[in-house]
């Protein structure tokens, strides 16, 4: 349990140290999982399976989650912390849950959680070296988005599946929040949606894969040195099916080695 003074509550983390942890010389990667109650398990074994086939580096995977296994309270949380401006979610909650006692648009303080405390806890206690990656999903990679525009140095590298882009009347697709404050923008972004998650008439509204499409169009029309950009779309995944395929296409992009390069 860690508890933040920036958001006032406390937090579940989750560390997976890989295999052979202590032969590492210069430190590992590290991977931060949002959402860690339903996705932190899928990103440490598949990034164990990964390494163990030298696709990717071992890396130490962190899982952020909330000290609690109520999944309805988890949900009320994840709103709180998320979401980058205070909104209720369209249609009094079809896509999600109603928001809770904890309301939304907590994300520029959650943000300050993980930069300013999670980190420097985490390296005080692990063999860190890089680079830094936040896995997201759904509304936890619209929070990715909120951060890559607001503090891009953050993390190194984004993988954002299905990102909530129809949050708020798409406020992270303004052109407001689109411009960044004018700031650059670096790093290896991987954003991705399922191929049939607009497929339900009930999904239409929210447009998944347009949104993912238009913020990376962007992203790559900024031309920023150092911004790395790329976008799938995953066949026959819906919204809920697509996260083992999105951690295992983006690790393997964000994350790629050498096999020669790679530890044993």
């Amino acid at each position: 349990m860690l508890r933040s003074e920036h958001v006032g509550d406390d937090f579940a983390i989750s560390v997976a140290r890989p295999h052979r942890y202590d032969e590492a010389g210069p430190g590992y990667p590290v991977i931060v999982v949002l959402d860690a109650h339903w996705l932190f398990g899928t990103v440490r074994d598949l990034t164990t399976s990964l390494s163990m086939a030298r696709t990717l580096p071992r890396a130490i995977v962190v899982g952020v989650g909330y000290p609690t296994g109520d999944l309805a309270e988890v949900a009320s949380l994840r709103q709180r912390d998320a979401t980058p401006t205070s909104a209720p979610f369209p249609d009094g909650g079809r896509f999600g849950a109603v928001p809770g006692r904890y309301g939304t648009g907590g994300a520029d303080r959650f943000r300050a959680f993980l930069v300013e405390e999670l980190r420097p806890w985490l390296v005080e206690r692990n063999n860190v070296g890089g680079p830094w990656v936040l896995v997201g999903h759904s509304l936890t990679a619209l929070f990715g988005v909120h951060t890559l525009l607001n503090q891009p140095d953050a993390f190194d590298a984004y993988l954002l599946a299905s990102p909530s882009l129809w949050w708020d009347q798409r406020v992270m697709l303004s052109p407001d929040r689109l411009a960044a404050d004018g700031r650059s923008l670096s790093g290896d972004v991987y954003v991705s949606v399922g191929g049939d998650e607009d497929a339900a008439a009930t999904n239409k509204t929210f447009q998944m894969g347009a949104n993912a499409a238009t913020l990376t169009d962007h992203l790559l029309s900024r031309g920023d040195e150092g911004l790395r950009v790329r976008f799938d779309v995953l066949p026959g995944e819906t919204h809920h099916s697509t996260t083992g395929q999105a951690v295992s296409h983006g690790l393997r992009h964000l994350l790629a080695v050498d096999p020669a390069d790679a530890h044993s």
